[in-house]
Order: structure tokens, then sequence, then C-alpha cells
């Protein structure tokens, strides 16, 4: 386990030397995945109170972190990188969701979705089925069902086929939860 995380060091950091994109995208990724505020342990960001997203919206490390993703998008869109660019708007979701931003937030899913459908990377489902999850949250928590519906069973769907059951189990909850 170690081994794998001085692996996985080194190998950012080998990459962030050669692509000064990469260095300000893994900076941003530790700024928010390093702040108290960055990560919800539950998993489902329509159970967070507004206490814990206002801390979040009041949080440096993630306001610095949304200005990297930002320069970041505007590097790799000046490059052509389309990969790069819908991966940093899927984190920048993230961030705008947590922070409670939720039209920012639906904003970034989508445009990480239209960038990432239809690559032929397999890094880019994971990504994309994070995008559909959160907009279905986020359409089931305004009482969209039908929109709802069709964003979780697209993450379901894409889960399934990586075998992250724990994924698809997050999705089927919340599908569950639309029945009822």
């Amino acid at each position: 386990m170690l081994i794998s995380k001085v692996l996985l060091k080194l190998r950012q950091w080998l990459t962030s030397r050669h692509f000064s994109w990469y260095g300000l995208y893994i900076n941003a990724k530790q700024l928010h995945e390093g702040s108290p505020h960055g990560l919800f342990d539950d998993g489902y960001y329509h159970l967070l109170t507004e206490t814990q997203k206002k801390a979040a919206r009041e949080c440096p490390r993630l306001n610095q972190a949304i200005e990297i993703y930002k320069k970041c998008i505007e590097i790799e869109t000046m490059a052509g990188r389309i990969f790069n660019v819908g991966i940093t708007h899927h984190q920048l979701g993230l961030l705008y969701h947590r922070q409670g931003r939720i039209e920012e937030a639906c904003e970034e899913y989508n445009k990480a979705i239209n960038l990432i459908k239809d690559l032929p990377n397999a890094n880019a489902l994971p990504a994309l089925s994070t995008c559909h999850f959160r907009l279905g949250e986020i359409a089931m928590s305004k009482g969209d069902k039908g929109t709802a519906r069709r964003h979780l069973e697209k993450s379901r769907e894409i889960d399934l086929s990586l075998n992250y059951k724990a994924g698809a189990k997050m999705s089927e909850t919340l599908l569950y939860d639309l029945r009822s």
C-alpha cells in the first residue's frame, strides 16, 4: 500500500514536470481533497446542511482550488485537450455542488458530460458517471423525478460496466427513493 502511494506521487510529480497543466490540476485536487470541507463522507450531497455548505463556501482552500481549476480549463482549452477540459469541469462542478452553488454545479457537470461523453477514453467513464449521479441528485432534490431517474440510471449503467458496485449502489438507493 505504501509503495503504491509513493509510486503514484512519483508519477504525478514526473507528469507535472512535463505538463504544466497537470501540476496545476494536482495542486487544485490536493487543495480540494485536503480541505476539511472538500469531501463529504456520506457521499450524498443532498444531505449536506446549510452550515456545511456555508463552511465550504468560506473555505480558502476550496476557493483557491476553484481558481486553479478555472486556470486549468483555460490552458487546456487553448491547447485543445478536450479530455482534460472535461475532467476539470467535472472537478469544478463537484466543488460548486459541495458549496451549495447548484446552478453553477449543474453548468459544470453538463459541460463535462458534453465534452467527454463520446471520447474513446476509459478514464472518462468514472467522471461521466459522477456527473450523471450528481445531476440526478440535484434533480431529485428539486422534485424533477423524470430527469433524476434518467441521470441516475445512466450513472448506474456506467458504474455497472466498470464493475464499480459502490457507485451503482448509490444510484440504486436514490432510484429506490424516487419510487417511494
